[in-house]
């Protein structure tokens, strides 16, 4: 008897094994809360690069004076991170004469190029060569989710460059200090 008795007690501890797996599933949720902020940075590289301009004079009398490759410079980067809502509209670079003015009979302009370098998303659309005012004007246009990368060689190209607009206007020029801002801004 002792016999049958151990054998039945095998099967119910196989009996309880068994309904213990029927047991073990089941599902869970939980929710998930997530905030993006909307991001909007903005800078000139390299940082510590201030943009020298010069104009050359003719080495012959009754030459004009030659705008030559010291009246451009295209060492400048711009690079900008931006974030924002799929709702909100896109984001565009301003750039205006902060301080400081153009010496009479001159031009300086300013052109971005199209994005070059390692960054992702929906970068800005030049807007061709701007004549730098005190009126800020748009730059690029068109920025949504994006970031171009840091430093020089990556985002946008800016080159700035002297036109001579009014020769009459040229006599007594000296040197001129300016300050050129950019501003990102949403549309």
């Amino acid at each position: 008897m002792d016999a049958i008795r151990f054998s039945c007690m095998i099967c119910l501890l196989s009996m309880v094994s068994v309904l213990h797996c029927q047991t073990g599933y089941g599902t869970g949720q939980h929710g998930v809360s997530v905030q993006f902020p909307s991001i909007v940075l903005l800078d000139i590289e390299p940082g510590d690069h201030s943009v020298n301009l010069e104009i050359s004079a003719p080495t012959e009398a009754g030459n004009p004076v030659t705008i030559g490759s010291l009246a451009t410079d295209n060492t400048l980067w711009m690079n900008y991170t931006s974030a924002l809502s799929s709702a909100a509209s896109s984001r565009s670079v301003t750039v205006q004469l902060m301080s400081g003015s153009v010496p009479s009979g001159l031009r300086l302009r300013v052109q971005a190029a199209a994005f070059s370098g390692l960054g992702a998303g929906t970068f800005g659309t030049p807007g061709g060569t701007i004549n730098i005012s005190g009126t800020a004007q748009n730059l690029l246009t068109g920025i949504r989710g994006a970031y171009t990368g840091n430093g020089a060689n990556t985002g946008h190209r800016l080159t700035y460059s002297l036109q001579i607009q009014n020769y009459g206007q040229l006599a007594g020029i000296q040197t001129a200090d300016l300050t050129i801002v950019y501003t990102i801004t949403q549309n």
